[in-house]
């Protein structure tokens, strides 16, 4: 439900707010996120709620949204901190065709495309720097249900890639056949998880509305 602090978990595990309390960890070790950019050399990605204000430079090109964040790859010589023009137009012009982005072309801005093909884009970004683990903070909402259909495809193949994806949804009817595992939360705490069999859109509803009574004083 809207308030629980699922979003605030996605800021706090992608370095953009510290913890007040407990651990994390990445495949084992300590992972204590100060800054954005140090989730993202622990091998962290977000894809956020917000995709039009934090997720993607509106007024740039669809080949601009998609560097950002694969820099490297991009230099022109491992001795000239220029970013290869070719090397940018190859990549977006990959992701487009991968992704089934609908644009006239790489250079289009991306403020001109639809909600879908505008959170492809940023979902393709981090496609290419491959993190160990994917947030995807309402990642279907605003988008039309083909959009939607092509996105789930996508989260699936990032799954079966061996990557962790962690999608974050207000939408129940979306993750019985999206996810393996669903942790409910409410007030900022887990309290329920659901798996196997008992992982159905009724079972999902049942879990945050009883967590929200729990908490609603007499």
């Amino acid at each position: 439900l809207v308030g629980a602090g699922r979003s605030e978990l996605a800021r706090l595990l992608y370095g953009a707010d510290g913890p007040h309390a407990g651990t994390m960890t990445i495949e084992g070790r300590p992972f204590v996120p100060r800054t954005p950019a140090g989730a993202v050399r622990a091998g962290m990605g977000l894809v956020p709620e917000e995709r039009r204000t934090e997720g993607l430079l509106l007024g740039k090109s669809i080949a601009f949204n998609l560097s950002l964040g694969n820099l490297t790859p991009l230099l022109a010589s491992p001795v000239l901190p220029f970013i290869s023009l070719r090397k940018r137009a190859r990549l977006a012009q990959a992701t487009i065709r991968d992704l089934s982005i609908k644009a006239s072309s790489p250079e289009q801005p991306v403020g001109r495309l639809s909600g879908g093909n505008q959170q492809k884009v940023v979902i393709g970004r981090w496609l290419r720097s491959k993190p160990k683990v994917l947030i995807l903070d309402e990642p279907t909402r605003g988008v039309d249900i083909g959009a939607r259909g092509e996105i789930h495809r996508l989260i699936r193949e990032l799954a079966g890639l061996g990557m962790a994806v962690l999608v974050i949804s207000s939408e129940p009817d979306e993750l019985p056949d999206l996810c393996d595992r669903v942790l409910v939360m409410a007030e900022g705490r887990i309290v329920r998880e659901l798996t196997g069999r008992d992982l159905t859109r009724n079972a999902i509803i049942e879990a945050s509305y009883a967590a929200t009574e729990e908490r609603v004083p007499a």
